[in-house]
């Protein structure tokens, strides 16, 4: 116990009499600083409540806007040295518009069962068929490209050039001299990395922007209660909100984008990420309806992880390590069973930390991918490409 003039002092700095006197005129009758006791300060309300917060918690006359002479003024206003109330720390606008999102239904109809189960699989299997068909025609008007320029260099040598008949081509900048110079070093994977990392950055900075945020959560966020369900489970695999998160997708992509374009070449890579990225997304979808969340998901972590699972699945003997353990490292099949591990045990436990349920999805896709995928989608490009080049050629060879 000590005496209340000494934990007055303690909060303001001050010992005068004057101030002393001041307080006393508003303590209730029979009590002053001298003789008012309580617990030491260390072990009483005063760590959760202090009296600056809550003066007239422990005192009579609590304060009004006219009383500008109680208590309450004495300490926050006539001699205080710090800020007195504790300041509220707002919301962002997009934390705002995500908590006023509506809750699950207790029971579906079956325009739910539709709505929140039928159309998101067959969006999956949409952009899953989609991207494979897109990037089987961009690598054949990409093989038609390359064809072409080889005969332009084998025919170049046989031209006379006539002067004066051409006008001279622009010499580039020396800015784009060295773009093209840094371009042409990057390896097939890298050249994939970069645009992927341009459109998650500018998604980033598009968070950053509150007018935008309404847009932003309804089309960069997947959840089951949004009025556009289908659409995020895609744009959501390009969105991230935090620096941080997008900095660690962004490094473990760099990471492993040069051995997946190797295994399977920078068209199918894409395709194998958005399909990767959408079947994550489905599959936490599916997690949230289950266990009746409203909770928003967004980030590439779940295409990243299928490409994680389709590379430690072909080459499950590779060295891995953390960046920032230097001296640890792993095979990639360890790392593999480690992160089903964790996933697994995230689902089960209920862990909030990160969308476990995405991460599942993506990384059982691209084991999958890589033991059951290379036959159909071979037969898939086959097709595609036998009518692609009849549609361009209306049925005639090149020769």
């Amino acid at each position: 116990m000590e005496p209340a003039k000494r934990v007055l002092s303690k909060f303001t700095g001050y010992k005068s009499k004057g101030t002393e006197k001041k307080i006393n005129s508003f303590l209730p009758t029979g009590f002053s600083t001298s003789s008012l006791k309580w617990p030491s300060w260390r072990k009483s309300p005063f760590d959760n409540a202090t009296l600056f917060r809550n003066p007239y918690k422990y005192f009579s006359n609590p304060p009004n806007s006219q009383n500008s002479s109680s208590l309450y003024w004495c300490i926050t206003r006539g001699f205080r040295r710090g800020k007195a109330t504790k300041e509220i720390k707002t919301k962002s606008v997009q934390d705002q518009i995500i908590d006023s999102l509506p809750p699950l239904p207790p029971r579906y109809s079956m325009s739910d069962y539709y709505n929140l189960i039928f159309k998101p699989f067959a969006f999956t299997a949409f952009v899953g068929g989609f991207s494979i068909v897109g990037c089987t025609i961009w690598q054949y008007e990409e093989y038609r490209r390359n064809v072409a320029n080889d005969r332009r260099l084998s025919l170049g040598n046989f031209r006379i050039p006539i002067p004066g008949n051409s006008p001279p081509r622009p010499q580039p900048t020396e800015i784009v001299q060295k773009f093209e110079s840094w371009w042409s070093s990057l390896s097939p994977g890298e050249r994939l990395f970069w645009p992927i990392c341009a459109i998650n950055t500018a998604v980033y900075l598009a968070w950053r922007i509150p007018s935008w945020a309404p847009l932003m959560v309804k089309y960069f966020s997947s959840t089951p209660v949004s009025r556009a369900v289908c659409l995020p489970m895609l744009l959501s695999t390009f969105s991230h909100y935090s620096f941080y998160h997008l900095a660690a997708n962004m490094f473990v992509l760099h990471s492993f984008i040069p051995a997946a374009a190797a295994i399977t070449g920078k068209e199918n890579f894409m395709a194998m990420y958005v399909t990767s990225g959408v079947f994550a997304s489905f599959g936490s979808h599916l997690h949230k309806l289950f266990m009746g969340s409203n909770i928003p998901s967004l980030g590439a972590s779940g295409a990243i992880m299928g490409i994680l699972g389709m590379v430690c699945t072909r080459m499950p003997d590779i060295q891995l390590g953390i960046i920032f353990l230097p001296g640890v490292q792993f095979s990639a099949d360890t790392a593999l069973k480690c992160i089903l591990a964790v996933d697994i045990a995230g689902i089960i436990a209920g862990w909030q930390f990160m969308d476990h349920a995405a991460h599942l999805g993506g990384c059982v896709f691209g084991i999958a991918f890589s033991y059951f995928g290379a036959r159909p989608m071979g037969i898939i490009r086959d097709n595609v490409m036998t009518f692609w080049h009849n549609l361009r050629t209306n049925g005639i060879n090149d020769r």
